[in-house]
């Protein structure tokens, strides 16, 4: 059997759900297998996992690839990936030139938490920014907020990636130990849960007490003042006797 292979570097797919790529493919003949390899590289983390499908291009036909060694599935990203193909397989009765297309569909990326940051705060009633990178594109998400590991609401139910503004309910208690978890509704097993936060006053309750603690220190100083028959002070003058008849 002969299998002539070209541009298979021209014809390589870059995935267009997510902007990975494939890069560096190449083809050989070993007895009567083919053995193809190429780089996977990651958008954002080496844990991501992909779905990989190699395109035989022959004529006017167009075939899959059925894999001999190595998994299509779950792949991770790397350098010099390699996977072999049976030539009576996938060419019986093949003539000719042979073209190749290698497409990754990325399956799982890992989430993390960029903003609220660990130990940080948000104040009732003011806007807060969630952040996170990784997940799919397609992917749409539910955040809910947590306190000591208690559900406390949920804040949103159809979140898309990677970002959403929450806005602090002035009823939400102030205090620590607050954390968001965020899930993936296509796929639940994917959530994350971020640092511990705060949750601030919107008015810093020294403020608000400090007015009334003003207010009593000058009635205190006003009543001492007007006080009778201490000495010093400017107290006013005793009236005149009134005659005698």
């Amino acid at each position: 059997m002969k299998i002539v292979i070209v541009l298979i570097g021209l014809l390589t797919v870059i995935s267009v759900a997510q902007a990975q790529k494939v890069e560096n493919a190449a083809a050989q003949i070993v007895e009567e297998d083919l053995i193809i390899t190429f780089d996977l590289m990651p958008k954002e983390s080496i844990h991501e996992l992909y779905q990989i499908t190699i395109m035989a291009h022959f004529g006017n036909v167009t075939k899959e690839m059925q894999v001999k060694e190595g998994s299509l599935s779950d792949v991770r990203p790397g350098n010099r990936l390699q996977f072999v193909f049976s030539g009576e397989e996938n060419f019986k009765n093949i003539k000719g030139e042979v073209d190749f297309s290698i497409t990754a569909k990325m399956t799982f990326s890992p989430i993390r938490f960029i903003s609220p940051e660990k130990n940080g705060s948000g104040k009732k009633g003011k806007p807060m920014d969630i952040k996170w990178k990784g997940g799919l594109e397609e992917d749409n998400y539910s955040i809910d907020l947590l306190r000591k590991g208690q559900l406390v609401s949920t804040i949103e139910t159809q979140i898309e990636p990677p970002a959403h503004i929450w806005d602090i309910p002035k009823s939400t208690k102030a205090g620590s130990k607050y954390k968001f978890m965020l899930k993936s509704n296509t796929n639940p097993a994917q959530s994350i849960i971020s640092g511990e936060f705060r949750i601030k006053r919107k008015i810093p309750l020294v403020v608000k007490v400090l007015p009334a603690a003003v207010l009593i220190g000058v009635g205190y100083i006003l009543l001492k003042d007007s006080g009778s028959g201490s000495e010093g002070g400017d107290n006013f003058p005793n009236p005149p006797d009134l005659p005698t008849l």
